[in-house]
C-alpha cells in the first residue's frame, strides 16, 4: 500500500522533497539522493542517487545485482521487538501448547461433567523455556 507522503513531509526539518515513484518526473529521479523501496529500473537514471532503503527487515539477495554499485543499500530494524515476541511466544507456544489449552477447556462444557468437575482434566503437564538455549541462524 502506498504510504501518504503530506504527513511525511510535514515533520521534515531539510529542504528535502519526498516524490512517490508513481509520481516522478525524469528530473526528479536525476535529482533524487535516495530512494525508499523504489522501482528499480529507476536507479540507472538516478545520476545523485546514493543510497537505497529497503523499507523491511532484511533484503531480497537477487534484487541486489540490480542496485547500481554506487549505492548503500540499507534495511530498517524496526521490527525487530516484533521478531523478538514472534519468537518468544513459537518458544512459549510449542513449550506450553496454550492453543491446545484454550481449545480444551472451550470444548469442555460444565452441564455434560458431573458435579464439582471444574474442567481440569484438559490440563496437561507440560515443557519449560527456563535454562534453554535459543539458536538464531
Amino acid at each position: 500500500p502506498m504510504v501518504p507522503l503530506a504527513p511525511l513531509a510535514q515533520q521534515l526539518t531539510t529542504d528535502w522533497r519526498l516524490v512517490a515513484a508513481t509520481n516522478a518526473t525524469g528530473d526528479d529521479v536525476a535529482a533524487a539522493h535516495a530512494f525508499v523501496e523504489g522501482p528499480l529500473d529507476l536507479l540507472k537514471s538516478a545520476a545523485h542517487g546514493s543510497l537505497y532503503q529497503f523499507a523491511f527487515t532484511g533484503y531480497p539477495e537477487d534484487e541486489l545485482a540490480q542496485i547500481p554499485s554506487r549505492f548503500t543499500v540499507a534495511n530498517c530494524h524496526q521490527s525487530s521487538i516484533a521478531i523478538a515476541e514472534y519468537v518468544m511466544a513459537a518458544a512459549l507456544e510449542w513449550a506450553v501448547g496454550l492453543r491446545g489449552m484454550d481449545e480444551a477447556v472451550r470444548r469442555c462444557t460444565w452441564k455434560e461433567t458431573p458435579p464439582g468437575n471444574s474442567c481440569s482434566k484438559t490440563r496437561a503437564p507440560h515443557r519449560q523455556i527456563s535454562n534453554r538455549t535459543l539458536g538464531i541462524l
